[in-house]
């Protein structure tokens, strides 16, 4: 009994407000498909190198800029996509609420974004 206490209550799981991963595509005129396995195994205590993919809605609400200020559209995100460029680059992205995002599916869709940042 004591070492079930000792691996839950050491785990970080539970709903986060912000993760950091890699923009991979942009999949629909308000869809994002972004990396964000780092975010999975936080709450994994199996730690896997699986990668997983979050769905991440962008609402007119979005912030969508770079890390030196440069606003950018969803437009803007297209000419960035790793299929054309096979350049992965680093976002943060800030959830408009609390969200559990895990191994499930379902946990890794319907994200809306409140700002999302692209690394330079």
């Amino acid at each position: 009994m004591l070492s079930l206490f000792l691996i839950t209550g050491c785990t970080n799981s539970g709903p986060i407000k912000s993760f950091k991963g890699y923009f991979h595509t942009v999949e629909s005129s308000n869809t994002l498909r972004i990396d964000c396995s780092s975010a999975v195994q936080k709450n994994d205590p199996y730690g896997t190198d699986i990668g997983y993919m979050c769905k991440v809605e962008v609402t007119e609400n979005t912030i969508i800029g770079t890390e030196d200020g440069k606003k950018l559209k969803v437009n803007d995100l297209a000419e960035l996509d790793v299929e054309k460029t096979n350049t992965p680059r680093s976002v943060k992205v800030v959830l408009a609420e609390e969200h559990d995002i895990n191994t499930s599916g379902s946990s890794r869709e319907g994200l809306k974004a409140s700002k999302i940042v692209i690394s330079n």
